[in-house]
């Protein structure tokens, strides 16, 4: 259809159940459109070219994975040619494949080069140009908890842009090779860098409002999982400790699609400061199953929404308490937001080893949550319902151990309320006590000063109540 109207014409796309995703599309030239599908089940994704007048479409390029693909799904396609990323090889990196632009359906695309490969994740593409043909990414090539920018010429040439410990993220000018560097660290808050194409940056700005706090960088850890995968994680203990005197906080993520372990400024820090100056410790590990670390790593969620998440961060807890005398291994407190408000409950009704949590704006049965998240690691419904059973955590709940407190916006437009709802009418049914904080008119992210200062403080009120008195009082 012209822009001033007319009649419309459909492009005509082989999906496969009729219910195949869309994630992108776009104009390969003034006279074709290029059109990125994906099956259902996440485990095709196809490269289309169409030609919007007469509607017919060409499938030039096919990509597939026996479990899942990676959710990363950005394509560039122009002048012949498709960069995109694709973990084939166990990594996501860069790939670079060419078309017969004047005749699209004479053959599939050309797989030119991989433009990148390594025990490392090309993390995110910032601007693909394919008038000098270079890209220019991040990647965490060198450390996987660190990020640096880079850029690849089209031939596999590659150079590091930024320079520096920590995490660096990228802002590219449209035109020309200007960019903006925002490096940051656990401890240090970003700063910003103006950055020439010949590599000259200069700072503009910087923030020193939090040094007067001390801020004290938690320990790095590093612990073997069951099947020998590293896994990372970190502990911040209070200043002044005796033996076996500090309650233990676990304060994980732990699902797919995050990597929290990552050495970047990040909100929790301020936290997990104020539990340490009241005699907690805290603990922040990333079990298999999460995002950052490769294929392998994250597909282990693959119809496992619990129980290798919970070996690993119970193989991390036993590796702490091990190396820190100070700390009591039966004075153990978790806590976790959204899929971590999940793991909270799953931890809570499948081990009798902690004596109060927290789960905000939990999940508690993955038939009520986005069937697009959902089924990419779990299926659908009908063809796992036994994972979809042990799973969700509203099918334990008489099973909880601990004093628990939940927490949720009435107006939760990721995780509904629903969620929450279900799960305290089990604990009634079962006769299982437990507390719940209700924000009105809250989104997901209970933002806003008064809602967040009052949840916090109601955090900490239920670890000072339930876990720090010593066993026996």
């Amino acid at each position: 259809m012209s822009a001033s109207g007319g009649k419309t014409a459909w492009v005509k796309l082989p999906i496969k159940d009729g219910q195949d995703y869309i994630p992108r599309f776009g104009w390969a030239d003034r006279r074709t459109l290029w059109i990125e599908t994906l099956s259902r089940d996440h485990k095709y994704r196809d490269i289309y070219l169409a030609d919007p007048e007469s509607g017919q479409s060409y499938r030039i390029l096919e990509l597939n994975d026996d479990k899942f693909l990676d959710d990363n799904y950005d394509v560039w396609v122009e002048d012949g040619t498709i960069v995109l990323t694709n973990w084939n090889d166990g990594h996501n990196h860069l790939y670079l494949y060419t078309f017969d632009q004047e005749h699209p359906s004479s053959a599939a695309a050309k797989l030119e080069r991989q433009l990148t490969s390594g025990d490392f994740e090309v993390r995110a593409v910032y601007k693909v140009d394919f008038h000098d043909k270079r890209i220019d990414f991040a990647s965490s090539e060198g450390n996987p908890l660190e990020q640096q920018l880079w850029q690849a010429s089209f031939d596999g040439q590659r150079k590091q842009l930024s320079t520096g410990a920590g995490f660096h993220m990228g802002n590219f000018a449209p035109e020309g090779g200007a960019y903006v560097d925002r490096q940051s660290a656990r401890v240090d808050p970003p700063t910003l860098r103006l950055c020439e194409s010949a590599g000259e940056c200069n700072v503009f700005w910087q923030t020193r409002a939090l040094e007067p706090y001390h801020l004290r960088a938690p320990e790095q850890l590093e612990v073997k999982a069951n099947d020998g995968t590293t896994l990372y994680a970190t502990l911040l203990l209070p200043e002044s400790t005796n033996a076996a005197s500090v309650p233990l906080i676990v304060n994980p993520y732990g699902g797919p699609g995050v990597q929290s372990l990552v050495n970047a400024w990040g909100g929790d820090l301020l936290f997990d400061e104020v539990l340490a100056q009241h005699g907690f410790a805290v603990l922040h590990a990333d079990n298999r199953g999460m995002a950052g670390r490769g294929r392998a790593f994250q597909q282990a969620a693959w119809h496992n929404f619990g129980t290798v998440q919970l070996e690993d961060q119970l193989t991390i807890v036993d590796a702490a308490l091990a190396k820190n005398p100070q700390l009591d291994p039966k004075r153990l407190g978790w806590w976790g937001w959204s899929w971590g408000g999940t793991f909270t409950l799953y931890a809570m009704t499948h081990s009798d080893r902690f004596r109060a949590g927290i789960a905000v704006a939990p999940v508690t049965d993955w038939r009520d949550y986005d069937s697009i998240y959902t089924e990419r690691y779990m299926s659908r419904p009908g063809d796992f319902p036994e994972g979809y059973k042990d799973f969700s955590v509203v099918n334990s709940a008489a099973s909880l151990k601990g004093h628990l407190l939940l927490a949720i916006g009435t107006g939760d437009d990721n995780v509904h309320i629903e969620n929450t709802v279900q799960f305290v009418q089990k604990l009634i049914e079962a006769g299982v006590p437990y507390d719940l904080e209700i924000y009105p008119g809250k989104t997901h992210s209970i933002s806003g000063s008064d809602a967040r200062t009052h949840l916090f403080n109601r955090i900490l009120a239920q670890f000072e109540q339930y876990l720090m008195p010593p066993v026996g009082q």
